[in-house]
């Protein structure tokens, strides 16, 4: 059954008095709680205040699990993608094989990061209260494990023909890509280690696509065909 933090509670939690935070309330600048029961009872979940103290903090942090999840394995599955097609058709290069998919696993590995801290914050301070509301639960003193829900993804080779064109193709795909995770971000995790990511994803996408120009320049698709 989900619990419900009172007025007082959520007082409590946040350090301020009673009548500091009903300040708050009636002046419309405190989150509208979860729940109304009757004509006195106000409740806020653990998550509700945790996410208003972090506002009220000038923190603004933001977790969807489930979304920043699945941006976090977009990006590693992008850097894959560019170990692919990083190089070129006649092996002269190594091109950006070793430095890009390098650095966006160290990215996407600092987001993961940062949704384990979020997430493992929120449960401890939500188990501390419930703790406090029901201190003879056993299932409180025991080990918990929190499914994040991260999902696998796979390294990929190139076909053994792939010319600088495929190649070229490939990685405006996977800047395309990075370009929409960028821009998803914001909505799903939001942090001040996630706005340094974001900044950091936009220079490798810039790498990829200038590395992708290249093949292009190095590809003739104009010319004529030879006569016999």
């Amino acid at each position: 059954m989900k619990r419900y933090l009172s007025s007082a509670q959520v007082a409590t939690y946040l350090g301020k008095s009673r009548d500091a935070l009903n300040a708050l309330i009636r002046s419309g600048n405190f989150v509208e709680p979860d729940v109304i029961v009757g004509d006195r009872f106000q409740g806020w979940s653990i998550e509700t205040v945790e996410q208003a103290r972090l506002e009220m903090s000038g923190d603004n942090v933001l977790c969807n699990t489930h979304g920043a999840t699945k941006l976090i394995t977009a990006i590693r599955a992008a850097a894959e993608l560019v170990r692919a097609y990083g190089g070129d058709s006649e092996n002269t290069s190594a091109g950006i094989i070793l430095t890009v998919p390098a650095r966006l696993h160290v990215l996407a590995a600092r987001l993961e990061n940062e949704v384990r801290s979020i997430t493992a914050t929120t449960q401890a301070l939500s188990r501390a209260v419930a703790a406090n509301q029901q201190p003879d639960d056993p299932a409180l003193y025991e080990q918990k494990a929190i499914t994040m829900g991260f999902t696998s993804f796979d390294t990929v080779l190139a076909p053994a023909d792939a010319d600088d064109l495929l190649r070229a193709t490939n990685l405006r795909l996977v800047a395309v890509s990075l370009t929409d995770i960028i821009v998803s971000i914001p909505s799903e995790l939001q942090s001040p280690i996630t706005r340094q990511v974001t900044t950091a994803l936009g220079i490798e996408r810039d790498k990829i696509v200038t590395h992708a120009e290249l093949l292009d320049g190095a590809t003739d698709l104009f010319s004529p065909p030879t006569p016999n």
